[in-house]
């Protein structure tokens, strides 16, 4: 999964920014009037993760130019990141007002409306992201048009990802209600990490892999668009699960060998892939979790990929059995989630893989989470299985981690979730 929030103002180079605070501080010094100075600030503060410093500046540049729409749009994305999500919303449509078309002041409300749970109004804010240059990574510029619920009768419809790995494996969910309107065929580009693991759950669908020429059809959509052209509100999301669904012999080698295990089994995952914008808020070093060593009749397995996976070995109070080595795609990685009791992770793509194979999942989420979590509900209706916890406040996991392990001890897991 990934959260497509845009770098501003070329400040992305991490190890850069506290030069590049140094030097707007250095120009305001000399010239406190510096409007973009100040919004080159705020920039960069929230880059850093300083989020009251960076609403502060964004507030000094609009005392100077109260109608500046780029200071305007920053303090949005700052509100949004200090939880005050309505006071974002009337922002921004303060400076729609004044910019009616910005297609990211439309994208920024966006995520406000989808946070709040307006969905009708979010998703068609949330198709801005096409008119954004670098925002997304796919085009949506073919000569059929996109589908958005028109008859399918006998139609062949191309869906494709463009965003994570998490965003495609929550959104696939929509293809058995594309099956319902009777499309002569279903199209669907796959990433070459979930193409075993879609090929099957959905059998029937025609998957098309990077590289390979797209045949004709007739409609197009991205898997992110679906929500809209469905019309998809609170009490409408397909939430049937399991949806995905790993090869039973799979399913069956993982479950032999973790009963050679005593104990409850717990998949750990504890960090985001790199490339999302917000992966220094979401994941945690595993040490984070040395917490939960040693709880009685409990057995934890890594489910973690990537750098993050090294640090197994820096922990070993947590006694992690750590099979990931085996895992080569996510077909792999579904069926020793199926096989475990419960799934312990943060805002990740094992999140989404886990929810959508049906397994007992604790979210455990940064406290500016991503939109599809909504606000301070410890439930989600995209995954009927998933608990979520939340930061009481920034960069919070030691509150987060209490909770998870009494609710460990308290086994709230098996009052909710028993197989």
């Amino acid at each position: 999964e990934e959260d497509n929030r845009m770098p501003e103002h070329g400040t992305e180079n991490r190890g850069g920014l506290a030069e590049s605070i140094t030097r707007f501080r250095q120009i305001i010094q000399a010239d406190p009037s510096n409007v973009q100075a100040w919004i080159g600030l705020a920039d960069a503060l929230r880059e850093q993760r300083q989020t009251a410093e960076s609403i502060h500046a964004c507030r000094d540049a609009l005392r100077l130019e109260p109608a500046n729409i780029e200071a305007m749009h920053l303090l949005g994305w700052g509100l949004i990141d200090n939880g005050q999500v309505r006071d974002a919303l009337q922002l921004i449509n303060e400076a729609l007002a004044i910019a009616p078309t910005d297609p990211k002041l439309r994208w920024l409300r966006a995520f406000a409306l989808l946070l709040l749970g307006d969905y009708e109004r979010g998703w068609a804010d949330y198709e801005a992201r096409w008119e954004i240059p670098g925002l997304s990574r796919t085009r949506n510029d073919f000569p059929k048009p996109q589908w958005r619920g028109e008859d399918l009768s006998n139609k062949t419809i191309y869906l494709y990802p463009e965003q994570g790995l998490g965003d495609s494996m929550q959104f696939v969910r929509y293809v058995p209600l594309l099956r319902e309107r009777g499309p002569a065929k279903i199209l669907l580009a796959t990433p070459p990490e979930l193409e075993s693991l879609f090929l099957q759950s959905m059998p029937d669908i025609q998957q098309i892999r990077a590289g390979q020429a797209i045949p004709m059809f007739d409609y197009h959509c991205s898997l992110m668009s679906l929500p809209l052209a469905f019309g998809t509100t609170l009490q409408t999301i397909p939430a049937n699960v399991p949806y995905l669904r790993p090869r039973e012999e799979l399913f069956m080698f993982w479950r032999r060998r973790l009963a050679a295990y005593p104990g409850v089994k717990v998949g750990l995952a504890w960090a985001g892939g790199p490339r999302s914008q917000q992966n220094t808020t979401r994941s945690m070093h595993l040490s984070q979790l040395r917490e939960l060593a040693g709880l009685r009749d409990i057995r934890f397995v890594s489910l973690q990929k990537g750098d993050p996976a090294k640090q197994v070995a820096e922990v070993p109070d947590l006694d992690l059995l750590d099979w990931t080595g085996e895992l080569k795609d996510f077909a792999d990685t579904a069926a020793l989630v199926s096989a475990l009791d419960l799934v312990v992770t943060v805002c990740t793509s094992i999140a989404h893989i886990a929810g959508a194979t049906g397994r007992p999942t604790w979210t455990m989420l940064a406290y500016a989470a991503d939109f599809r979590w909504m606000l301070e509900r410890t439930d989600t209706p995209w995954y009927p299985t998933m608990r979520l916890y939340r930061q009481p406040q920034p960069q919070d996991w030691p509150s987060v981690i209490e909770q998870v392990r009494r609710d460990l001890v308290g086994a709230v897991w098996r009052q909710q979730f028993e197989r």
